[in-house]
């Protein structure tokens, strides 16, 4: 039985940034959910896999990435989106005796209407495309996790 990772929003620009997502990684999911902070503030986290089923014991907090992100529904009609974690596991280069080390991107928080926030995520989800390829031609990406780069990060 495949447990899927789930969203519990949908809304134009959930669709626009899933789509977005897809482009580069279209067997991996990508969620929204409320949080506590009432509906104008909804959380994105993006995985490698498509279902927990893909994932070490079956985890989501597995997943080789850790990254999410906050969207604000502004009083003006605009966005503010946030990141949260924005990082990837992979093999450890200075200490042997980790599991992993991670690999951080960069990401400015924006603020502005739909067009100009799915821009900067696409931005984002095309840095983490190329550095993941960099690190699989390096031989970083770690032993667990190359299959399911090989399967879910889409070729070029």
């Amino acid at each position: 039985m495949s447990k899927e990772l789930y969203s519990n929003i949908e809304n134009e620009l959930t669709r626009e940034l899933e789509k977005i997502y897809h482009k580069k990684f279209s067997k991996s999911a990508i969620t929204f959910h409320n949080g506590f902070f009432g509906n104008d503030t909804i959380f994105m986290n993006c995985y490698l896999a498509q279902n927990e089923n893909e994932l070490y014991n079956g985890y989501k907090e597995n997943d080789m990435f850790s990254i999410s992100f906050r969207i604000k529904m502004l009083d003006n009609g605009t966005y503010l989106l946030e990141n949260l974690s924005k990082s990837y596991k992979i093999q450890p280069t200075i200490n042997k005796w980790l599991a992993y080390e991670r690999t951080e991107l960069s990401f400015r928080k924006v603020n502005g209407d739909l067009d100009k926030v799915a821009k900067s995520f696409e931005k984002f989800a095309d840095r983490l495309e190329l550095a993941i390829r960099e690190d699989m031609e390096k031989n970083l990406i770690h032993n667990e996790f190359k299959d399911l780069v090989m399967k879910n990060v889409n070729r070029g």
